[in-house]
């Protein structure tokens, strides 16, 4: 990946208080080798990573949607208790920005990279190369509202 490109991150049934913290995570890894860019609720852009409340029946339901059409866009969930049987990586509330910033490293540097790069680390950014980001355009749909509940929920 390129130092100025960055990866693309969506929210399913975030809180608006949550999405604040997240926004300024975002703001704060411009200068950092991985940037991240929060995408509204009405973006016409495929995310990168898709953050998820794992506390929001209807959160879930949408981020299941999404990840039947777009399998390779890998997810996080935040939720108060972490789910043994989930495959998506987890952050637990109340969300720590170290926490959720070290998630968003490791779920950026690509699923085969996973086992190789541990949790605690000071920089994943530092320790680990870049894999370029497969975007796609979603296209238009009238269920799109549905599947994109943003900051609400």
């Amino acid at each position: 990946m390129k130092s100025n490109e960055k990866i693309l991150v969506a929210t399913f049934g975030i809180k608006e208080s949550e999405r604040r913290l997240m926004q300024t995570i975002c703001l704060v890894s411009k200068g950092r080798r991985r940037a991240y860019e929060l995408l509204g609720d009405n973006a016409r852009e495929a995310p990168d990573i898709v953050i998820a409340d794992g506390d929001n029946p209807r959160a879930i339901a949408a981020w299941l949607r999404f990840k039947s059409s777009y399998p390779m866009v890998p997810g996080i969930i935040v939720a108060r208790s972490p789910a043994k049987d989930s495959e998506d990586l987890q952050v637990v509330r109340p969300i720590k920005a170290t926490s959720l910033l070290e998630v968003l490293d490791r779920t950026s540097v690509g699923r085969e990279n996973l086992a190789s790069a541990p949790l605690g680390s000071e920089d994943m950014a530092k320790q680990t190369s870049d894999v370029p980001p497969q975007r796609r355009e979603i296209p238009v749909r009238a269920d799109r509202r549905r599947l994109t509940l943003g900051s609400g929920g």
